[in-house]
């Protein structure tokens, strides 16, 4: 950004500069916005989940085990396990939560490492629905930053460099980093970006048709709002399905439970 408000400033285009920047700001917070609001919702209902399931093997569970193991009737397997699940929680609870504390601490101290945030970033990049969307975003700021650093007159392999230090995935920095080598040796940007398996095939297509036409600026914009309508559609699905997974999630929680107290009860009665 610092690069591109110097280069509109000594080419006299610094208002055309600033509303690109703020475009592209805007852009992110909103996604940003959209993200959290999507992620918020399953965040707070898994960390609920995790509370109740806890105090349920802590301190309900524990009632009970006595009197079904005094019925003399063979257990059913949800019960099995949810006393095995209690008895581990109660036995060893403070050392299960040491260990995850430690392997916790153990992945940040990872993760600060170059070799951590590539191997993490590249294993996102894997999951479905996640792993797409992550990809769209950062193809979206890559064309972006080269539409509005081009478009004053900077270099494209200088342009580039600046695509290389605002790209936050690990996996992509060294990708943009290959291809910018290939640009250097001659090859064309697009021919460069199809190596990568990175970028959608329709990006390559609409920035090699720009090169061909000498607007390369003018595509890699439209590449840009592309990519945006896309990664709205897309946080949109995901919200949309992360209701209903979380819903059906909590009903086979709650039925898993109800199944381990009520099933021996049933037994002992007489119920089948």
């Amino acid at each position: 950004y610092i690069n591109s408000i110097q280069v509109g400033e000594a080419s006299g285009t610094l208002e055309q500069v600033l509303q690109s920047l703020v475009s592209q700001l805007e852009n992110d917070m909103k996604l940003a916005k959209d993200l959290r609001k999507a992620l918020s919702y399953p965040a707070f209902v898994i960390a609920a989940l995790i509370m109740a399931f806890a105090v349920f093997i802590t301190y309900v569970i524990p009632n009970f085990a006595p009197v079904f193991e005094k019925s003399g009737t063979e257990l059913p397997l949800p019960t099995r396990m949810i006393l095995l699940m209690s008895d581990l929680f109660n036995s060893y609870g403070i050392v299960i939560l040491l260990v995850l504390v430690l392997a916790g601490l153990a992945y940040y101290g990872y993760y600060r490492s170059e070799k951590g945030k590539y191997m993490t970033h590249y294993y996102l990049l894997k999951l479905p629905l996640i792993g797409n969307l992550l990809k769209k975003v950062s193809s979206q700021r890559f064309s972006r930053t080269i539409a509005i650093l081009i478009g004053q007159g900077i270099p494209l392999v200088q342009a580039m460099n600046t695509a290389i230090k605002t790209e936050s995935n690990r996996v992509f920095k060294e990708n943009i980093k290959k291809i910018q080598e290939k640009v250097e040796s001659g090859q064309s940007i697009a021919a460069a970006m199809g190596t990568t398996n990175l970028f959608p095939k329709m990006m390559i297509h609409m920035v090699s048709v720009g090169e061909l036409t000498g607007t390369l600026e003018q595509m890699m914009d439209n590449v840009a709002e592309f990519t945006h309508s896309e990664i709205s559609g897309t946080v949109e699905n995901l919200t949309s399905l992360i209701e209903p997974v979380i819903t059906i999630v909590l009903a086979v929680m709650v039925l898993f439970l109800a199944l381990s107290i009520f099933l021996p009860m049933w037994n002992m009665l007489g119920i089948q």
